[in-house]
């Protein structure tokens, strides 16, 4: 048969298993929103390289022409 003392430890456990899982889903969503970030930055970083790439391609596309032309 299941003593007080029974009961009480039995809380302290859920407790400590309440508190770990807190802590735990607080790091995953930290987690998460830093991933988002990344995500963002990233983006941005293939955005401007493309435009970086395109630019250079007309560059060269005009330094071909002109050099065909003189």
């Amino acid at each position: 048969m299941a003593t007080n003392a029974d009961f009480n430890a039995l809380i302290v456990r859920i407790d400590t298993a309440t508190n770990t899982l807190e802590t735990s889903v607080d790091a995953v969503a930290n987690g998460a929103s830093d991933i988002k970030d990344s995500v963002v930055l990233a983006q941005q970083a293939a955005t401007q390289a493309q435009n970086s790439a395109g630019a250079a391609s007309n560059s060269a596309t005009a330094a071909a022409l002109a050099s065909a032309n003189a």
